[in-house]
């Protein structure tokens, strides 16, 4: 429930001399391609995001030497524009990487000038994860160009030479072919011993390649131009490349992968696990303990800290250094909980994961540099366990722990030729959500008790962040959420943990004051007591999408399963009718139910469960329409009248009464006594339920359409005990509804009839018609249409308009 906190992004500004940075200006290697830019172009400054665009991109690499060669030339169209060209910056690890700086020039009116020799550059220290215990050695050189103007081409070059020691001779790279604007010109050139084994794919079979041979050099090119602007959908699963891209590799097989980390992880001095054995298992404890005690260290006394620069990115320390430092990342934790678990017998391996590319590996080319996370595999009595050694404090034994789902991992052990399936199917993890709402007076603060039980990865999760963050920034962060609906919301009492640790469940109790619970202020709500009511911690799970048509799949959080049940006790009786409305598609299943509970009580459930990681385009559209109609049927409010006196009515509530129209020869006047209802089925029509477009509910209206309708007329209407008595008939009574952008369009379609009886004939008479109101509350619109359609009735009502009745 609601668990998410942002961290800082740190940088490190400092002054680095040119030899601790590694960078120098000097011109390319002889074997580059010089390129110039295109001279014409289509592309308008309406075209354009920020004000310019690429006139060309010029990549070329040498595989065998390592070496990256980046040309742009920057077309710069608006004044906004300038700013977006003025900082140049070039990113890269200084530890095996070095940058050499080639050109700065501006085209401007014809002319060209070199400003190389005016470069200058500022190193800052990338450090964005250090607020995540990851120091990543990365720096970026930073050249803020002067004199920039409008219409300007503003022309880079430089090469960055040096591949991670690690990887050896291995080779990898993914190179966009597409940009969020338009591109005059895209060229592509890798280069590479023609004895070698060079492995490349292109996401689109409209993107042709030249190959050719120049000094004992295999020479693959591509050339393109006139690139239109990629639409990136924020919604994209990340797993999915939404541009065009050329993948390269020198990597054949997953076999080639496993002996190259087989080699990474190999056996490391391990000799002080026995003394930290003597530390965490007691003399009575069997394997299974000792597997649960062995994963407990490793999880929660291994702080979490990474040292990702050079060979140390990849390269896990020895067991005994990760035991001495008590640090660690996914890499170091995994062999030393791997080696632990070797040493009492139990058979564990390293698996390489990708946290984004999760099992979509078959449209990828075979390469290490796919991974990203390392966490641990074991087997014991003949099943397969994961374990992620980088969570912290789970709850539960070694066989209830929960691991996300990466779905295929390469498990590094003798022998591995593929990627392993994980299968791994969480039904245990849930949220349960009770909120009891006491608004029992109008005048007294309201009171809100909330309790949540989380089971699972949820209770994990919990755990994890109450182990960094104090109880009183958990509390705010949960006072938060209701603070959006209640702006006035006290705390009421402290916010209570409870954790079962051994069953994986963690509780959390909160008590709340709602000051001013009740409004009587609300605009459209005149002489009404108003609540507003919204099940806050829903919208984690439901919450407006834009339901444009999507190109690629739409990422969709899963596996996820929620319950709420919420109970609001009122100052006074309110009839609802129990209804219920689901929804089952290919994401989700949704379910709303309301009813009543005691006369003075409702209780309103929720459950939602998700069933994907991913909707396709197809059916995206009707799941994103069906989170739309969900999310707009949640706010529900509840109102009372203020209104004790009939004299005291305002004049928005209508006084229905017969008009004094005498019948012939009498001076007697109309009054309906009895109301007839056909074709429907009382509470068809009419009952206590804002969230279905087919009914509505109203203060007068509560208990029935027949008993409703009778009572508010001999309510409203002016009696006599000389008037004719008349039978109103609700021959149809139908309601409907549009929406129309903010508002809502209200119809009502009404055939009212009334009788008589005069010596022993009936008389009667019969009118049809329809009302259509518009504005923003569309319960409000419908109850006034309904007074409107009586009243209107009624003042057609004249005694030369009833006829004989043939019954």
């Amino acid at each position: 429930m609601r668990l998410i906190f942002n961290t800082l992004l740190l940088l490190i500004v400092t002054k680095l001399s040119i030899a601790q940075a590694n960078v120098e200006i000097g011109p390319p290697s002889k074997w580059i391609n010089e390129i110039d830019p295109p001279n014409e172009s289509d592309v308008s400054k309406y075209d354009v995001k920020s004000g310019s665009y690429f006139k060309l991109i010029d990549y070329q690499v040498d595989i065998d030497d390592a070496e990256f060669y980046s040309h742009y030339v920057y077309n710069v169209l608006t004044s906004g524009g300038i700013s977006n060209v003025s900082q140049l910056q070039i990113s890269y690890d200084s530890s095996y990487q070095e940058v050499i700086f080639h050109r700065y020039r501006v085209h401007r009116k014809g002319q060209i000038l070199d400003r190389t020799s005016e470069i200058a550059f500022e190193y800052i220290k990338n450090e964005q994860q250090l607020q995540s215990n990851i120091y990543m050695g990365q720096v970026t050189a930073l050249s803020v160009l002067p004199d920039i103007r409008r219409d300007d081409w503003v022309e880079v070059s430089y090469t960055i030479r040096g591949s991670n020691p690690v990887f050896e001779d291995n080779r990898y790279y993914l190179i966009p072919i597409e940009d969020i604007n338009p591109i005059d010109q895209i060229s592509i050139r890798i280069r590479y011993d023609k004895k070698d084994t060079i492995n490349y794919t292109l996401s689109s079979k409209e993107i042709t390649t030249l190959k050719e041979e120049i000094d004992n050099k295999q020479i693959l090119s591509v050339n393109l131009k006139n690139l239109e602007a990629v639409k990136i959908e924020e919604t994209t699963p990340p797993w999915i490349i939404p541009f065009r891209y050329l993948e390269i590799s020198n990597t054949e097989s997953w076999n080639e992968v496993n002996k190259w980390a087989l080699d990474l992880f190999k056996s490391k001095e391990d000799n002080q696990i026995t003394e930290v054995f003597d530390e965490i298992f007691y003399p009575d404890f069997d394997k299974e303990d000792k597997i649960n005690a062995i994963i407990d260290f490793v999880q929660d006394e291994i702080r979490y800290m990474g040292i990702e620069t050079g060979i140390g990115s990849i390269v896990p320390f020895s067991p005994n250094q990760v035991i001495n430092q008590r640090f660690g990342d996914c890499k170091d934790k995994s062999l030393l909980m791997c080696s632990m678990m070797n040493k009492i017998g139990i058979e564990a391996y390293p698996a390489l994961v990708n946290n984004s590319l999760l099992g979509h590996y078959s449209k990828r080319l075979k390469s290490g540099y796919l991974f990203n996370h390392v966490i641990v595999r074991f087997t014991y009595e003949g099943k397969h366990y994961w374990v992620d050694p980088t969570f912290s404090y789970q709850g539960g034994d070694y066989s209830q722990l929960k691991t996300f789902d990466y779905e295929k991992a390469l498990v590094v052990k003798e022998g591995t030729t593929g990627l392993s399936q994980m299968e791994l199917s969480d039904t245990i993890s849930q949220t349960k959500l009770l909120e009891n709402f006491d608004l029992t007076s109008y005048n007294v603060p309201g009171k809100l008790d909330i309790q949540t039980s989380m089971k699972g990865s949820k209770a994990d999760e919990t755990r994890a962040i109450l182990e960094y963050y104090s109880l009183k920034e958990l509390a705010d962060y949960y006072k938060s959420y209701y603070n959006r609906i209640y702006p006035t919301l006290i705390e009421e009492a402290r916010l209570k943990v409870k954790d079962d640790v051994e069953n994986n469940i963690l509780e959390t109790i909160e008590r709340y004051q709602i000051p001013q619970a009740w409004k009587d202020d609300q605009e459209g709500f005149t002489g009404k007591w108003v609540f507003n009511y919204q099940p806050v911690s829903l919208y984690s799970y439901l919450f407006n999408l834009s339901c444009e048509k999507k190109r690629f799949p739409v990422y969709y959080h899963y596996p996820a399963k929620f319950y709420q049940e919420t109970f609001i006790e009122f100052p006074q009786g309110i009839k609802v009718d129990s209804n219920e409305k689901s929804y089952d598609n290919n994401a989700f299943s949704f379910k709303k139910t309301i009813r009543s509970v005691t006369p003075n009580k409702v209780q309103l459930t929720y459950s939602y469960v998700s069933k994907t990681k991913e909707i396709s385009p197809k059916d995206f559209s009707d799941v994103c329409l069906q989170i739309d109609e969900i999310t707009e049927s949640l706010p529900m409010v509840f109102y009372f009248s203020k209104i004790t006196n009939l004299e005291n009515l305002p004049i928005e509530y209508i006084k229905i009464k017969l008009k004094d129209i005498a019948l012939t020869e009498t001076n007697a006047f109309f009054r309906i006594d009895s109301v007839a209802c056909i074709k429907f089925e009382p509470n068809e029509i009419i009952g206590f339920n804002i969230s279905n477009n087919d009914k509505i509910s109203a203060y007068i209206l509560e208990n029935g359409i027949e008993e409703d309708f009778e009572n508010y007329l001999n309510r409203y209407q002016t009696k006599s005990e000389t008037a004719t008595p008349l039978v109103l008939t609700i021959n149809n009574l139908q309601i409907t509804q549009k929406t129309k952008q903010s508002k809502y369009l209200a119809i009502l379609e009404y055939d009212y009839s009334v009788t008589f009886k005069k010596n022993n004939t009936i008389y009667g008479f019969r009118w049809k018609d329809s009302i259509e109101n518009e504005g923003t509350d569309k319960i409000i619109l419908h109850e006034n249409n309904i007074r409107q359609s009586l009243s209107e009735f009624i003042e057609k009502l004249h005694p030369e308009k009833f006829i004989k009745v043939n019954k």
